[in-house]
């Protein structure tokens, strides 16, 4: 149940990958990919129940996986939104992606599709915001670091 978990984040994180062109921000996900697979469920030795304890870190897995997707979801719904307000030309979607004038849509469509192997490719299939993902992990362990000083502490 933890690898299926773990999975599920690797998945996400991958996805993330092929849609981020930053070379820093590739190793960034490379390293937090290798090191979610590296992760292992922490016991503990004296809880009575040895499965609750894994039960509970399944679930951060599976919680930190759906987290990750929603936010990657919604980042590149919002830079999409934000590509299509700042390029349209007019209200039509069929001059999205292609180049202002003096190239016509109508031309570039037909250069893309001469070759058989070619297809219309978004010009917006990478997404630079979409690495902030891969720093939801961190992020958490940060704020939990930081929620456990705090409780430590006397006020």
């Amino acid at each position: 149940a933890f690898q299926e978990a773990k999975r599920k984040v690797v998945d996400v994180l991958l996805e993330v990958y092929e849609h981020v062109c930053a070379p820093f921000a590739l190793q960034y996900i490379v390293q937090v990919i290798v090191d979610t697979i590296a992760q292992r469920p922490r016991v503990d030795l004296e809880a009575p129940y040895f499965g609750e304890g894994y039960m509970s870190e399944t679930l951060c897995q599976e919680s930190l996986a759906t987290l990750m997707s929603i936010i990657a979801r919604y980042q590149v719904e919002e830079e999409l939104e934000c590509v299509r307000k700042n390029c349209a030309r007019d209200d039509t979607e069929e001059s999205f992606g292609f180049p202002v004038p003096p190239f016509e849509v109508d031309q570039v469509k037909k250069v893309l599709l001469t070759h058989k192997s070619s297809s219309v490719l978004g010009i917006f299939d990478f997404f630079p915001s979409l690495d902030v993902v891969a720093r939801i992990p961190d992020l958490l362990a940060c704020g939990t670091h930081e929620l456990q000083r705090a409780l430590e502490s006397p006020s």
